[in-house]
């Protein structure tokens, strides 16, 4: 599924760096990625609803998730 996301980024046009790193699970370690990507810290969750669809949902470091605004 990953190589189907840069192809899909490629075919599109859409410029993207890539960095690998083992998954993080606080944004206390995703800001050392974040620095050596020059970048602000965000939070990327690949997301999937009952009817099998999957969303990737790029939120600010900053901004707290609501599920429940998510379902809706």
């Amino acid at each position: 599924m990953k190589q189907e996301i840069y192809n899909t980024l490629d075919r599109l046009g859409i410029d993207y760096t890539r960095l690998e790193h083992p998954p993080i699970m606080t944004m206390e370690e995703g800001m050392t990625i974040a620095q050596k990507l020059g970048v602000s810290p965000c939070k990327n969750l690949f997301l999937v609803n009952k009817q099998k669809e999957y969303f990737l949902l790029l939120l600010s470091g900053n901004k707290k998730l609501s599920a429940k605004s998510i379902a809706k």
